[in-house]
């Protein structure tokens, strides 16, 4: 394929939106252009493909081929992607979805009318669920078709100022927008991804991104407290997934929007951020075996670990048992939520230590006392049958006294069955005999 019209991407043009253009001013169909310069790992493109390049173009296109394909810089192509944001917390063998981007990516495309009238292309920030306005013509950003009012899919566009299902015209005067205090943090948000894009910010793993914040958030001399951290959260309950994410003892990812609205509640710039240095000391108090307020069950009162030694195993197990036999003697459920509440451990904790099947097996052996207890009702009921009735019985008259369907004694006791179908056969025969 040639290219006769070679063009540059605008200032804040979205990838997907700039290839788009380029396509169709060779005449070509957006998905042949991208074969072009298709990642090795991918064998075929979908047309669902498409929208996901503004947000991880690196696993959908080879930045190197597309370079010289296209004659622009793959570090300026970068830059219209949120891939160059991503890119900081997330390294390149990772990035196969974007779930660090939990909640801010739309689905559906928004646009600026005036910009659609005026420049003609797709910003790559109208992606952005969290931004509502255009700070340039100070409107609203349509959501809609003005025309049709029906929802754009983003798999569905293809030329950004006409609507793919009425073909109605997307340009032209938008809704005045009124200053209102949601402003102030779309600029922020606004700032901060433009700042992310630069390539020279060092790239920060879970665990890194963790110590930051926590480090910002609590007193640098006082014990790393829980409940303080949550307070300083804004009373999110996420911060013992923070800490577990400092520890690296969880392989949960620090959502995007996450730091963001922790840096805009407490007052920090995403410079504070980025240059923050986490003290080693403090690094050993998040990670250390004494510090963290985790595990303390009796045996281990006199010393709290993060991640149990071998020798500890057995005490934590003894602890879960105890707790859920206590549960069950109280005529509760045993569920995970109710153990890890007592114990004062996460599930994912739990999970990481290998534990979670310590409850399962409580479960099931609270299950066979609970089925062996109804077998021996059941019998008990059966004899009594036996005794108070007398001449011809019928196997159904004996299920209608025990007050149990067949199909459940035969899942839980299935022995009864036995003995039901048994007490018949010899009845019959004492009948026939006699």
């Amino acid at each position: 394929m040639n290219l006769g019209v070679r063009l540059t991407p605008y200032d804040g043009e979205a990838l997907g939106g700039f290839l788009q253009r380029l396509a169709d001013r060779n005449g070509h169909s957006m998905l042949s252009l991208l074969y072009c310069f298709l990642h090795p790992s991918k064998k075929t493109l979908k047309q669902a493909d498409i929208a996901r390049i503004d947000c991880i173009a690196k696993n959908i296109l080879n930045f190197k081929s597309m370079e010289q394909y296209i004659g622009v810089s793959s570090s300026k192509l970068k830059q219209h992607s949120l891939w160059s944001t991503i890119s900081h917390f997330v390294d390149d063998g990772e990035i196969s979805s974007t779930k660090i981007m939990r909640e801010m990516i739309r689905i559906d495309y928004a646009y600026c009318p005036q910009c659609i009238y005026e420049y003609k292309y797709r910003k790559l920030m109208w992606n952005l669920k969290v931004i509502s306005y255009c700070p340039d013509h100070n409107l609203h950003l349509n959501e809609v078709c003005t025309h049709c009012r029906k929802p754009i899919k983003l798999t569905h566009l293809r030329d950004c100022s006409l609507c793919p299902y009425c073909s109605g015209y997307l340009g032209g005067e938008g809704k005045e927008r009124k200053v209102n205090k949601d402003d102030i943090y779309e600029s922020f948000i606004r700032d901060s991804f433009t700042r992310l894009q630069d390539e020279s910010i060092p790239y920060m793993n879970t665990q890194q991104v963790a110590q930051k914040l926590i480090y910002m958030l609590v007193d640098k001399d006082q014990p790393i407290d829980n409940e303080q951290l949550k307070n300083r959260m804004g009373g999110r309950a996420c911060a013992e997934y923070l800490l577990q994410q400092a520890r690296g003892s969880s392989l949960r990812r620090v959502h995007l929007l996450q730091i963001f609205d922790l840096l805009f509640i407490n007052k920090w710039s995403i410079d504070d951020f980025i240059q923050l240095k986490v003290p080693g000391t403090f690094t050993a108090r998040l990670t250390g075996h004494l510090q963290l307020k985790m595990v303390s069950s009796p045996p281990l009162i006199k010393r709290k670990v993060v991640q149990p030694p071998r020798k500890y195993n057995n005490a934590v197990s003894k602890q879960i048992e105890d707790i859920c036999t206590d549960i069950h003697l109280k005529g509760g459920k045993i569920t995970n939520l109710k153990v890890v509440k007592q114990i004062g451990i996460s599930d994912n904790t739990l999970r990481k230590w290998g534990m979670l099947h310590t409850i399962e097996d409580c479960k099931k052996a609270v299950k066979q006392r609970e089925h062996k207890e109804m077998e021996v009702e059941w019998e008990r009921r059966i004899n009594l049958f036996l005794e108070e009735e007398a001449g011809d019985i019928h196997t159904n008259d004996i299920y209608e006294y025990i007050g149990v369907k067949p199909a459940v004694i035969r899942k839980i006791a299935p022995n009864l069955i036995a003995l039901i179908q048994e007490i018949r056969s010899d009845i019959r025969a004492t009948q026939r005999f006699f």
